[in-house]
């Protein structure tokens, strides 16, 4: 759970708008951006970002999120917005991004939700 809010918009704009000035952070002086190849991890396509393949492998142009968002009505009335990070293999093995290898890892993701969300809960079903 990345926190708690009293309206569905303002859950809304608290996280929505976290992870786009992460994204975008080269665009403001007081923060740095992650480079572009790493940001692919949030999901292609990425502008500036071609996926390239090896002979015979079928074309990718997209990658989904791993990276869910949802926000849910509390029986308080509040909202709380939950991330659900789904790690699995990011692109097949050979697909390159602009000649390089995709990210092998999540970090970037965990490193945003540590980052932008300190008051942050871990929630498991049990």
């Amino acid at each position: 759970m990345l926190g708690e809010y009293p309206t569905w918009e303002s859950a809304a704009d608290a996280v929505g708008g976290a992870l786009r000035s992460y994204r975008i952070a080269a665009a403001n002086p007081n923060k740095t951006a992650p480079p572009l190849l790493a940001r692919t991890v949030f999901g292609l396509p990425l502008k500036g970002v071609p996926i390239q393949r090896l002979h015979g492998m079928p074309y990718i142009d997209r990658r989904a999120s791993p990276l869910w968002l949802k926000l849910s009505k509390t029986r308080a009335g509040r909202y709380v917005a939950v991330a659900t990070l789904f790690k699995s293999r990011f692109l097949p093995d050979g697909v390159q991004l602009n000649g390089s290898a995709p990210p092998r890892d999540y970090g970037l993701i965990e490193q945003w939700i540590q980052q932008w969300f300190p008051q942050r809960a871990e929630v498991r079903y049990a």
